[in-house]
């Protein structure tokens, strides 16, 4: 145990190191940002854990070194096990009113274990944050950002046709709003 420790690097030494204009590695998450990650998930079962989510987060500080012994190794190899990629597909009812007799009326939810989910949420902050430090995600880019999400890319679109409908010197031959009326 003592030998895995001292090969793991240190918050100090981590936040030294700023990502370059290439990707070429993702740095491997700090033990704070580990047990950050962790706290955050939600307290759901999934029926492929060991153990439910609240015991884990009871017990992290036991099972913290093992966590980082195994999402070093999956940084340092640059690979997501298999075993974690599996889930359990249940399907749920989309709602009032639609017809329990038919398929179309349920949507499939995957349920994966919190390990996945810890260790995916990993390469998501490290692969955001890289994109993020050399800006090279689009201006409007909402799409797995903070502060950002389907609300203000509407916003963004509705401000855009009224700036457009309301500018003095409107050209209706320069402006086409294509609105689609074929229904499904």
């Amino acid at each position: 145990m003592s030998m895995m420790q001292t090969d793991l690097p240190t918050d100090s030494q981590q936040d030294q190191n700023t990502p370059d204009e290439y990707l070429d590695e993702l740095l491997c998450p700090t033990e704070t940002e580990l047990i950050q990650i962790v706290r955050s998930l939600n307290n759901k079962y999934c029926h492929s854990d060991p153990i439910p989510i609240f015991l884990f987060k009871e017990c992290l500080d036991i099972l913290l070194p093992w966590l980082k012994f195994i999402v070093k190794c999956s940084f340092a190899q640059g690979y997501f096990p298999n075993c974690l990629k599996e889930a359990i597909v249940q399907p749920v009812h989309k709602g009032h009113g639609l017809d329990t007799d038919h398929l179309s009326s349920y949507r499939p939810v995957s349920n994966l274990t919190y390990l996945s989910k810890i260790l995916e949420k990993c390469y998501l902050d490290k692969l955001l944050n890289h994109l993020d430090v050399n800006k090279l995600l689009g201006h409007y880019q909402s799409a797995y950002r903070k502060y950002h999400s389907c609300d203000t890319a509407l916003l963004k679109v509705h401000d855009d046709i009224i700036m457009i409908l309301t500018a003095p010197s409107l050209q209706l031959e320069s402006h086409y709003i294509i609105v689609s009326n074929q229904l499904y």
